[in-house]
């Protein structure tokens, strides 16, 4: 009798040893508390993804009693940090903030075939978008967006524009509105955003493109800001007309969102979610945030992909007509 309910005893541990490995597997909400997170920013120090989640991983880490480590790795328009990011393993202490070129430009620019619009990564949240300016030297005839259009329209000569490179946002803003004004300018791509402002100054071109690395010479008076790419006028500069004015509709941004990689178990990604949605609705956070950028900016996973493919298929018939 002793040894059937002996035996009976250890049918009953073996049959539950596999249940509770695999509940051993499974991090629990806890594991992320006083946590080590990395997070890899696909540009450069200093950048507009840098700033976003360096402020955001600071205000995460005095919430939540987590260490985050940020490493960039630029190069390829984001491409390179993507690439080394999707590599790696599945981990929920493991995240990427990537503007919307990674995921909208690249798999043409690159010939990547990605069908699915996360290529690969599944949605923390969206942080953050910005909008653009145009802008020329303070001492330049052009004062105003109606003097460019007459000068960019007047002249025999293409009035010369730049921007931080070739298929940036800001250069395929600016091809949206020379071709529905039908203006005579030609693209100067510049190696980064810095250097095309230092070609404005140096008057290397007349005008650029460009988003907040311009903003510090605008205040101090050395540039002008004559148009901005949102639906509307903007809060910072209320005096200065969207080019929704000449191009009904007409709306250019960039934008940030946070990720991981696919593969993380529901419940441990809708934890994620939800304390990155702390931070975000943090008002310490938004003031600091809002200083430079819209916080205001969040889409579900289902409408970011829409979002995706549309700014894709966008993406793509400009480059085929510029082929053309």
């Amino acid at each position: 009798m002793i040894r059937r309910h002996l035996l009976l005893f250890l049918i009953i541990i073996l049959a539950a040893a596999p249940a509770a490995a695999s509940e051993q597997g499974q991090p629990s909400e806890s594991s992320l508390d006083n946590a080590a997170i990395r997070i890899t920013v696909a540009s450069r120090a200093g950048g507009s993804p840098d700033y976003i989640v360096r402020t955001l991983a600071a205000h995460h880490d005095k919430r939540f009693g987590t260490t985050t480590t940020v490493r960039n790795i630029e190069g390829l328009s984001g491409e390179n940090g993507f690439q080394r990011f999707i590599r790696g393993d599945t981990s929920g202490k493991k995240w990427i903030i990537l503007q919307e070129t990674v995921l909208t430009a690249n798999p043409y620019r690159f010939q990547k075939s990605d069908e699915d619009p996360f290529r690969g990564l599944a949605l923390i949240r969206t942080i953050a978008k910005s909008h653009f300016y145009l802008i020329v030297r303070a001492s330049d005839s052009i004062q105003c967006f109606e003097d460019f259009l007459e000068t960019t329209r007047a002249g025999a000569s293409p009035l010369l524009y730049g921007t931080g490179g070739v298929a940036t946002l800001h250069h395929t803003a600016m091809e949206k509105i020379s071709k529905s004004l039908e203006l005579n300018v030609r693209h100067i791509p510049f190696r980064s955003n810095s250097q095309a402002v230092q070609g404005l100054v140096s008057g290397d071109v007349r005008a650029i493109m460009a988003g907040g690395s311009a903003l510090s010479l605008v205040k101090n008076g050395d540039l002008r800001i004559i148009a901005v790419t949102a639906p509307d006028a903007m809060e910072a500069f209320p005096d200065i007309p969207p080019v929704s004015k000449f191009i009904p509709g007409f709306e250019a941004q960039n934008w940030f969102a946070l990720f991981v990689k696919q593969g993380l178990p529901k419940h441990r990604l809708e934890m994620l979610q939800e304390r990155v949605e702390t931070v975000v609705n943090d008002p310490d956070f938004q003031k600091t945030i809002g200083l430079r950028y819209q916080w205001e900016f969040s889409l579900p996973a289902p409408d970011l992909k829409e979002l995706i493919k549309k700014e894709r298929r966008e993406f793509q018939d400009m480059m085929e007509q510029r082929q053309q």
